[in-house]
């Protein structure tokens, strides 16, 4: 009766264990630290000089590329060029970034 009352404790031991390391498993190529990010850069253009819509090009941009509707995108503004003047009367400028999300 104890032999069998203590087969039942050890069984269900082990199945408790079983579960408890199920439930914290590291699932292999995934971090639990933090969350993977995605680091790329993009140009933003605009033909009349205006620096905010060269940078809303690029935003608009990187937020496309992200994806999900949802997704929060931080980006740091890594180059600004620009071009004004000439035979043409050319006003172009051009916003690199680099975003992450």
């Amino acid at each position: 009766m104890i032999i069998k009352r203590l087969r039942l404790l050890v069984i269900s031991s082990l199945i408790c264990l079983t579960a408890v390391v199920a439930m914290f498993a590291i699932v292999p190529g995934r971090s639990s630290a933090q969350p993977q990010t995605t680091e790329q850069g993009f140009i933003g253009m605009d033909d009349r000089g205006d620096f905010q819509r060269a940078l809303r090009d690029a935003i608009a941009k990187a937020q496309e590329t992200a994806g999900c509707c949802d997704r929060l995108v931080t980006y740091r503004v890594m180059e600004v060029q620009g071009q004004v003047g000439g035979f043409a009367g050319v006003n172009q400028i051009r916003v690199t970034i680099m975003a992450s999300w």
